[in-house]
């Protein structure tokens, strides 16, 4: 047979499929996200079958009414452990990489929780003579004792839970998880004859075995050893952090924890049973998008600026995930059901109605955590807590009439919330607005279009009538000092780029950590400095500047003025030791005393050290704003105008160094500083250059300002 031309033979095209498929597989295991969130899934599916296969058992082993009240002691030691988390699972996921020694973090949450369990189970045996007579606790003391044993080791679990998570080793969850559901699947005929008791025992005692796997993986593999203490500053930080969230996640339990103990006091202990099952099976549906939004959390602490990015990928697994077992509750759920025994299936609608509440619920697993990002804290609370009213209320006063009627008021619960998270989720997905730099004294459009009017001629009239100095600026060996990360890039990037491709030494040297440059409820100070020093570097790097000559003076953001003296003994340092021939700094009229601070203390140094190099100061302020800088104090106005008026008209002209050639790496600079050109969280207050600021340092030149080298004083001139 011929081949005509594009043809493929069929071996080939099988072959690059497979290739194709191969690589696919490697990309999707490479990626941590779907790599943990799929070993996160594979272990609450593993969960799920064995607890399947658990209550089957039990099902055929005890009456209906030991069923039910087991059922209830399960959902009360689950509820009981949760609530004592106090949000330290995801606060462990926030700080255990963050914080130094890692064992003491964790001890601390483990503590914690561990003893905030015991207690609450202690005061729920004492107390279930009262409020839930069927189940009471406090006739037996062996009973009330082990229940506070398994509900105390039920909540170090879901510690050590999120310890893997934090650690992105989400696999020896998987092998934990292999271990409780063997012992499960065996425990249950060695306490037939202890009957409901016997069943919770049986089911929780596995969690206890297990947990010594826990504790020798966590020591060995990542030296974290077991230790019951608690440090009260790290305790009243991860508080801090976790404590709104704590609230809306404890709010949202309730309903479904709560349920099965209401159903038995309010209806029946048989039909406890019924609901318990079929909301055994519904369960399916969140093991999805608590898989998934867990690793979501996970992996925007370690990649906040690829949160949107991020966010998508979990909307498309969770979403391609869930919807066939949805289907598959759908087409077999009354099948399912009488596995357990034929009065189980008459639960078949209540299956359906759950089912649906919990496919809603996914929504608000994403919505949830993306408001814990984000910081709002206060809007989660609220939401969980009017869903939370509408579940138990309905489910309350209508239990009379049915089990039927109980899911429906789960269903208009999730309903509302799914509703309010789709419009934030929407939100956070659409492109953001560019954010103004805001200043006080906010003018009106008509004062904001006459200043950018003036500044933008005043840029025009300084490119006309400077010197070029493009051919002069590589002679000569180059330092510059930036007061934040980003300032090199907008002040001097072309140039230095210049300097660098002829093999001209440049030192850059940023005097503050940037982490004050906005007011994120996301990103805390020091993840914001982490961030931008990340940037300074892949900056500097596109610039041609990278190990030795990228130095870090260390000073807090907005901190120069208060730290003059030392900045001027370390500015001293770098010039003795680099001896450049000619020195960049900002303007000192520039508003941003952290620029004004820099010029001032160079000046003194260069003073002090009796070098002798040329000093030339870059716009970063008055170039983006222009001489009408909005919001300024009278007397800095004055004389920023002053200064402007000089540089237009005076005998002095300013000097200009060509972009020509070196505009590309000037702008892919600046897009290594995403945290200042972009909305880099979507947070409606992030602070950031619109791309209009941003583009008035991408023109044909870089305009500099000649500073008469110090005699005496520390006072700029320019």
């Amino acid at each position: 047979m011929t081949l005509t031309e594009g043809t493929r033979p069929p071996a080939a095209s099988s072959a690059g499929w497979r290739t194709a498929l191969r690589r696919r597989v490697r990309d999707l295991r490479d990626d941590s996200l779907y790599r943990n969130s799929a070993l996160l899934l594979l272990g609450t599916v593993e969960l799920a079958v064995g607890g399947f296969l658990f209550w089957q058992i039990v099902a055929h082993l005890f009456s209906t009414d030991e069923v039910g009240r087991a059922s209830a002691l399960v959902s009360a030691s689950t509820l009981i452990a949760n609530l004592a988390l106090f949000g330290m699972n995801n606060s462990l996921i926030r700080y255990l990489n963050e914080w130094p020694d890692r064992a003491a973090t964790a001890n601390t949450a483990l503590a914690v929780v561990t003893g905030a369990a015991a207690v609450g189970a202690a005061g729920f045996a004492l107390g279930s003579r009262w409020f839930a007579p069927d189940l009471d606790l406090s006739r037996g003391l062996l009973d009330a004792a082990l229940f506070v044993v398994f509900t105390a080791t039920l909540a170090a679990s879901l510690v050590n839970d999120s310890l893997f998570v934090a650690l992105r080793r989400s696999g020896y969850i998987l092998s934990r998880n292999t271990v409780m559901v063997l012992l499960r699947l065996a425990l249950p005929a060695a306490f037939l004859a202890f009957g409901a008791f016997g069943i919770f025992t049986a089911y929780q005692v596995a969690i206890a075995l297990a947990l010594p796997v826990y504790l020798v993986m966590l020591q060995r593999r990542f030296a974290l050893p077991t230790r019951l203490r608690a440090r009260r500053d790290r305790l009243v930080a991860m508080w801090r952090y976790s404590a709104g969230n704590y609230v809306a996640t404890a709010i949202l339990m309730l309903p479904t924890l709560v349920m099965p103990v209401l159903v038995a006091q309010r209806v029946s202990a048989s039909d406890a049973a019924y609901f318990y099952m079929a909301s055994l099976l519904a369960s399916a549906l969140l093991f999805i998008p608590q898989a998934t939004t867990r690793s979501f959390f996970a992996e925007a602490m370690h990649d906040l600026p690829g949160l949107r990015g991020t966010l998508r990928r979990v909307i498309r697994l969770t979403a391609s995930a869930q919807l066939p077992v949805f289907l598959l509750l759908l087409l077999t759920g009354e099948f399912a059901l009488s596995l357990f025994g034929p009065p189980y299936a008459g639960a078949y609608p209540v299956l359906v109605l759950l089912a649906v509440s919990n496919a809603l619920a996914s929504v608000g697993f994403v919505g949830s955590t993306l408001l814990m990002l984000t910081g709002r804290l206060r809007t989660m609370c609220t939401l969980s807590a009017v869903a939370c009213t509408v579940s138990l209320t309905g489910s309350f006063l209508l239990a009379d009439r049915g089990l039927v009627w109980i899911g429906w008021s789960l269903v208009v619960a999730e309903l509302f919330l799914s509703v309010a998270y789709i419009v934030l989720v929407a939100r956070m997905l659409r492109p953001a607005a560019p954010a103004r730099r805001r200043l006080r004294g906010s003018p009106d459009a008509f004062v904001t279009r006459a200043a950018a009017a003036v500044a933008d001629r005043w840029r025009q009239r300084l490119i006309s009538r400077a010197v070029d100095r493009t051919a002069q600026i590589t002679r000569l060996s180059v330092l510059v000092l930036a007061p934040h990360p980003d300032d090199e890039t907008f002040g001097v990037g072309a140039t230095i780029a210049r300097c660098t491709a002829a093999g001209t030494p440049v030192t850059v040297a940023v005097a503050t950590d940037g982490r004050g440059s906005t007011g994120s409820r996301a990103v805390t100070p020091e993840q914001l400095a982490r961030i931008r020093a990340a940037e300074m570097v892949e900056a500097c790097r596109v610039l041609g500047v990278g190990g030795d000559d990228l130095v870090t003076l260390g000073f807090r953001d907005g901190s120069l003025a208060e730290n003059f003296e030392e900045l001027v003994r370390r500015l001293g340092v770098i010039l003795r030791e680099r001896r450049p021939e000619q020195v960049f700094v900002p303007c000192v009229q520039d508003a941003h005393p952290d620029h004004s601070t820099l010029h001032r203390a160079l000046l003194r140094a260069v003073r002090d050290s009796g070098l002798d190099c040329q000093i030339a100061a870059y716009l970063i302020g008055p170039w983006m704003f222009g001489p009408w800088y909005v919001g300024l104090p009278f007397a800095k106005q004055a004389r920023l105008i002053a200064f402007a008026f000089r540089q237009a008209y005076g005998r002095r002209r300013p000097v200009a160094v060509s972009t020509t050639g070196h505009l590309a790496a000037k702008e892919a600079a600046l897009r290594a500083h995403a945290s200042q050109t972009t909305n880099l969280t979507g947070e409606p207050d992030w602070q950031y250059l619109q791309e209009r600021h941003s583009q008035t340092f991408c023109v044909d030149a870089e305009i500099f300002v000649p500073v008469p080298r110090p005699e005496s004083g520390d006072a700029a001139s320019t």
